[in-house]
């Protein structure tokens, strides 16, 4: 315990920085990369999901996928973040570059030696996960705009407070009437009443218990409650345990040895740093670091696949309807005919969750 409460005085939990800022501070012996690491395995648990993936590419890279009936044809690589599968074959022309981050208990990073076809078998040997498997935790919700339905914190983890609460902004409402329940009791906790606005603080003072799983409901003036919302029952947020901080602190030395010394491209670079925070559970700050990249860099495929699949994961299909669409769109425009169809099966599905009963 007192590896993650060492971590935690580095302050590396409260407010994320890029991932290039603590490469670029480890050569300066400062806040390395492996604290980054370890203070994202100290606070969550291994997502049961996370599978192999083409984090970073330079030049011309091929994927050829396995399927139930042979080969697919070869395909270029035209995004960061692709999912792949050990059956799955990767070929780097010479002059180019690809790295994997593979899954499961390995989560290391593997650079794929160039002028040859190999399975990713070679590079990420670690146990069989199913490509896309993430679908299975696609959750109901976040479909009714006439709800005040909880954005933030939903379905993940936290490391403490003050946590920010958001929540979805009800049309012709000027205040909410908000609720911290402890889940397990519903025993109250905190209350607040916001004028105007869709979001606000749950404060330091308010002591959040490792282990503990909380309730946030939201009421807005009109009546309509947070909990009539189709993914009510799993929009709670929890705060991490001692046993996750100790059994993850004890992966990160290994996990952080592997990640230290690479050079990624900057959308590379907060895709893996999402997807390390997805792996601990912290899918509201996995969501935030992309929108914060996505507000500042631009739209990507990649960037916009991933925000679809988080927002999916935790019941709000609004929001990763409109990711997919636009993430359709992109790739539509640009020749990348395996993105595309990822894009429009996800906006698909997650159609189908919006078309839940109004309550």
């Amino acid at each position: 315990m007192q590896i993650c409460r060492t971590l935690v005085s580095k302050a590396l939990v409260n407010r994320l920085v890029p991932l290039r800022s603590f490469l670029s501070s480890l050569a300066n012996r400062s806040i390395g990369y492996a604290q980054l690491l370890a203070a994202l395995l100290c606070f969550g648990q291994q997502s049961a999901w996370a599978s192999h993936k083409l984090i970073d590419y330079q030049g011309k890279v091929f994927l050829q996928r396995k399927q139930s009936q042979g080969w697919a044809t070869p395909t270029q690589v035209r995004r960061r973040g692709v999912s792949v599968v050990s059956e799955d074959r990767i070929e780097v022309k010479l002059d180019s570059f690809a790295m994997m981050r593979c899954g499961g208990g390995a989560k290391e990073l593997k650079t794929v030696d160039p002028g040859a076809t190999w399975p990713v078998s070679r590079f990420c040997r670690s146990e069989e996960i199913l490509r896309l498997a993430s679908r299975t935790a696609e959750q109901l919700g976040g479909s009714n705009e006439r709800i005040p339905y909880l954005i933030e914190p939903r379905a993940t983890t936290v490391l403490g407070t003050p946590v920010p609460l958001r929540w979805n902004p009800v049309a012709g409402v000027k205040g909410y009437q908000l609720w911290l329940l402890r889940e397990r009791d519903r025993q109250l906790l905190w209350g607040s009443r916001v004028e105007k606005s869709n979001s606000t603080l749950l404060p330091k003072s308010v002591e959040l218990m490792p282990g503990e799983s909380y309730l946030v409901v939201i009421e807005a003036d009109n009546g309509s409650s947070s909990q009539l919302d189709a993914g009510a029952a799993g929009q709670g947020f929890r705060r991490a345990s001692q046993a996750e901080q100790l059994n993850l602190a004890r992966q990160a030395a290994r996990q952080a040895a592997s990640l230290a010394h690479q050079k990624l491209d900057p959308e590379a670079a907060v895709l893996l740093q999402a997807d390390l925070l997805s792996q601990a559970g912290l899918y509201a700050a996995a969501i935030t670091s992309l929108e914060q990249h996505l507000r500042r860099q631009g739209k990507t495929v990649g960037l916009l696949l991933e925000l679809g699949q988080l927002y999916a994961r935790v019941g709000l299909n609004q929001l990763a309807y409109q990711r997919y669409l636009q993430a359709s769109k992109l790739a539509g425009s640009g020749d990348d005919p395996d993105s595309l169809a990822e894009a429009r099966a996800g906006s698909e599905r997650a159609q189908e969750r919006l078309r839940d009963p109004l309550p």
